[in-house]
């Protein structure tokens, strides 16, 4: 668990939840690491993950009404 917590640690999630949050909320956590142009999830899928971005960047589409998806 303590990697996890370095991982996350110099996330803003961690600045702020401070120390005592962070190691619980961490606690229910696992590491995932993911290949360029992975799709996580898609929009209206049911999901019980929560995502901590250490590492890269995530792309978000998401459907509008009257602007389609964006």
């Amino acid at each position: 668990m303590r990697d996890l917590i370095e991982q996350v640690s110099g996330t803003l999630l961690a600045l702020h939840i401070g120390d005592k949050y962070l190691s619980e909320f961490v606690a229910r956590g696992t590491i995932l690491f993911c290949e360029t142009n992975e799709m996580l999830f898609r929009e209206g899928d049911r999901h019980e993950s929560t995502y901590i971005v250490v590492k890269g960047q995530v792309e978000l589409f998401m459907t509008v009404p009257g602007r389609g998806e964006n």
